[in-house]
Parts: C-alpha cells; structure tokens; sequence
C-alpha cells in the first residue's frame, strides 16, 4: 500500500505581491469592459475609428445630442467623426463596426453575460432589456410594456416584481416613497410636496420626422408648452393639456427662454434667435436689413455651438459647448455689454468643463450651471464675477430648473430628477426609472409651480413628454409630524 504525505511546506509558495499583481490585472481586464458613457457593461459594443469603444444604444444617444450636421465628436478624445449625409442620424451608429475584441474577452471573462430582455419586444424585433417579472404570466417586461401589463383588465391586478438584471449593477439610489396610486411623497422642511404623473405628450406631428430629441422645454404664462426637438430643426408649440397646435421648421434649436409672455428666444449654433408665439402659430421675429433691403431673422452673435439659455430681469445668461471653448456668457437683453463668467483668480482660466444648461436668479446675482460628462460631472452656482459658491458632484447633469427655493436638476447618468437647495445641498429624488425617466434631457417647472414637464433622450421613449402634477401642503412646524394646515401651489420653503 503507498502511502502519501506532505506537509504546507512542502507546497509551492505564491507571494502575496504576486498574488495582488493578479488581482490588479484582473480588475484592469474587467475596467476595459465597462462604457464610459453609462458606466456598465458593454452592451453590443461599438468602435469609432479614433478606437474608442461605446455601448451601440449609448454612442446612437451621444450622436442624437450633436449638433454639427454631419459630424460628431468622440465623448472620450473629442475627434471629429464623419457620417454619411445620406443615412438619417438615427443610422449612423450602425455604420461603425462591433468590437469583436471586446465582444470575445467578455466571453471569458464575464460567462453568461448576455442579459434578460423583454418578451414582447424581441417579437417584434427589438432589444430592450426587462427590468420587472410578473409570476402568473412567467413573464419579463421592460418599463413600456409592464406599464400597459398593469392597465389591462385581465393582468391590471399582477403583482409585478423587479428584475436584477444580469447585466446591471444592484440599484442603490434612494427613491421617493410610493402610495397605492403610484404617486411619489417627498418632505421638504416644512412642506410636503405630492408628485403625481398626469399624462404624456406626443411628439411626433410628421411621419417623416426622426425620434425627438428634444433639448430644452418652457412654459408660457398661460400653461402652453413650447418644445424644441433639435434632431428635427423644429420648435412645436401644444396646449396646457398637451395637444398639438404648430409648429416652426427649418430652425435647429438647443436652448429656449421665456423672455415676456408670449416673446421667447432660441439658441441656435452661435446665434440667440427671437420668436413671438400667437395663439395658433410660432413666428421669427425678423428685422429690416437697410444694406441687402431685405428682412433677415432678428439673431444675436454670442459665440459657436451654443446650448442652455436662460432670460431673467433684463439679463441672459448662455452655456457654449464648442470643443476649443467651452464657457458661460453674461449679455444684456440687446445682446450688448457681453462678457464671460472667468475664473476669480486673476489669471482669467475658464471654470468650466462641458456646460450645459443655466439658471439665473431673479437678483441676477447667482448662476447656476449644469456642468461636465462623466466623472468630472457637477451641478455649480456661481456669481456672474466668478466666484464660485458651490458645486455638487453629478456625473451627467442636463436641464435644471427652480422650484421655490430649491434647484432642480435632469441627472442623465442616474436616471432621476433629483432636488437641492439653492446652496448645493442634496435634498430629495424627486422622479426616477420607475416613474418613466430615462435619459431626462429637458425639463421644466411652469410659473405656478404646479406643473412639471419631463423629456428623455433617445432611444428611451423620446417622442413623448412626460407630464406631472406638483402639490404642496404646508406643515405646522409645532406639530409637522402630525397634523398639515393650509396648502401651497408656489413655493417650497
């Protein structure tokens, strides 16, 4: 009989600096699989020629959001790409090839990656990830189909549970409260305020038109809501409850402002246009061009690849994305006395990375900014001299607006529409994914605080806004946890 023995000693000794090499190196493999641009997984990953790599649905949103015709700029090193005239927008992601480098490691790296997507949709030939399971169907939904899963009669009463999706990350976000009637309750220091979805606006008004993206949204003083869908070259125009009423073509807008009543003002490329909007029609304001004896659009030069505009109390205040200089400009409501927001410092250094969109305070004193991609993203306020006065880290900020003494911010990364107070504090999520927001680009709160009005980007149901009702009730402060006294429809305190 042989008998074997040994001892530990006897065993091969591995280092633990070896051993951490190893764990270095796969951290560095499993970093090479994540997109910059959603910070997950890849998911059918493509390459641009500059051989950065992106998700397909994250890289077709980024080429949505650009401006240049027939261009756009990598979202990592920023080199200009270019795209066939001839395919529309919405095409050009499939012209570049599949990583099938990327595709093969996170075969051997990530098994059984491929994660779990809708039934309904991959009948009808499409790829939409399921985040809810319903147990008497056996079934799986994204967010579109589980919400009509719970408007029909025969399965409105199924008990609908979340999907940990192999492909996502556990969601740890705080998120608003529910009630029965799917309505969100959040409390402010001595308000409570009652978010509840009231309807979705359609978009498309052509059938020819692309998917929307709509990039900034207003409200007029008696409700009317003004869009401007940027991938379309329209600004449309539809009543307080959402119908269609007109729309102006031929325009390719980014911004828009309220300036009075029913005078509003665009930006497009590096110009601020003005328009009136009558009661069934938007119109350019044009002036008289005494040299050509023609009548040409009444636009302001700023500077190129204009975005977020805001007018308050004579002022605007204008975000410019160009590559080579990105800044935030000051200028009267003549366009006159324009001067860019420089770092306080005396060496005169720009203070901002990407922005974006722009709030200014009715003293005229306060900026705030959306600011940033990625990592390096933030919400910042800061004076019109250039002190900065705060900054609050949010990856991906888009739109922001102001309710009462609070800010709201669109954060495009997150998925939410998140509130803070106007010295950058993190106050509550207002909306997330379970309320329809994906990719929120544009929002808007109308002047009675009472309404507010929510775009997503592409390719996440962006020909629809999504409208919600604002309800506030005072609190006694004595007996704030007991008893609510009179309510409020304009302010949060």
């Amino acid at each position: 009989m042989l008998r074997l023995s040994f001892s530990l000693e006897d065993l091969p000794r591995v280092s633990i600096s070896y051993c951490g090499r190893i764990i270095d190196m796969a951290q560095a493999v499993e970093k090479e699989l994540i997109c910059p641009i959603c910070a997950d997984y890849f998911t059918s990953p493509k390459g641009l020629p500059c051989l950065h790599t992106f998700c397909r649905d994250c890289l077709k949103s980024h080429i949505m959001s650009q401006i240049n015709k027939g261009q756009f700029s990598c979202p990592m090193c920023r080199t200009s790409v270019l795209a066939p005239e001839e395919k529309p927008r919405s095409e050009w992601v499939d012209i570049f090839p599949t990583n099938h480098h990327v595709v093969s490691i996170m075969d051997i790296v990530v098994p059984n990656f491929e994660p779990i997507y809708c039934k309904i949709c991959k009948e009808r030939g499409l790829r939409h990830k399921a985040v809810k399971h319903c147990k008497l169907c056996v079934e799986d939904f994204c967010l579109e189909c589980a919400r009509l899963h719970n408007l029909f009669n025969a399965t409105k009463t199924h008990s609908l549970s979340e999907i940990e999706n192999k492909q996502r990350k556990p969601d740890t976000r705080p998120s608003a409260s529910k009630t029965p009637d799917q309505s969100s309750k959040i409390n402010y220091d001595n308000y409570i305020i009652k978010v509840k979805f009231k309807g979705s606006i359609d978009l498309k008004t052509d059938h020819g038109d692309e998917p929307s993206f709509i990039t900034s949204l207003i409200f007029l003083e008696d409700d009317r809501i003004v869009a401007a869908d940027n991938c379309n070259y329209k600004i449309k125009l539809f009543e307080s409850e959402g119908k269609f009423v007109s729309e102006i073509c031929q325009v390719r807008p980014f911004g828009l402002t309220l300036i009075h009543q029913t005078y509003i003002a665009s930006t497009e490329a590096g110009y601020i246009k003005f328009f009136h909007v009558y009661p069934n029609k938007i119109k350019i304001e044009k002036t008289y061009n005494a040299e050509w004896k023609i009548y040409t659009p009444h636009a302001v030069p700023v500077s190129n690849a204009l975005r977020g505009l805001h007018y308050c109390n004579g002022q605007f205040v204008v975000c410019s994305g160009d590559d080579l200089d990105k800044h935030v400009t000051v200028l009267d409501a003549n366009g006159k006395n324009q001067h860019r927001v420089w770092k306080k410092d005396g060496f005169r250094g720009n203070m901002f990375k990407d922005p974006w969109y722009c709030k200014l305070s009715d003293n005229l004193e306060d900026i705030y900014i959306s600011d940033g991609t990625g990592v390096f993203g933030s919400v910042k306020c800061v004076s019109s001299h250039g002190q900065e006065k705060w900054e609050y880290s949010c990856q991906m900020p888009r739109a922001i607006d102001i309710i009462g003494n609070h800010v709201c911010v669109a954060d495009w990364r997150e998925d939410e529409i998140k509130v803070l107070t106007k010295d950058g504090k993190f106050v509550k999520t207002l909306l997330n994914k379970e309320d329809g927001i994906r990719r929120p680009q544009a929002i808007a709160v109308n002047h009675s605080g009472d309404k507010l009005i929510v775009a997503n980007s592409p390719p996440y149901s962006s020909d629809v806004l999504l409208l919600f009702d604002l309800e506030y009730k005072k609190v006694d402060d004595t007996k704030a946890s007991h008893k609510k006294t009179t309510s409020s429809l304009c302010t949060l305190c």
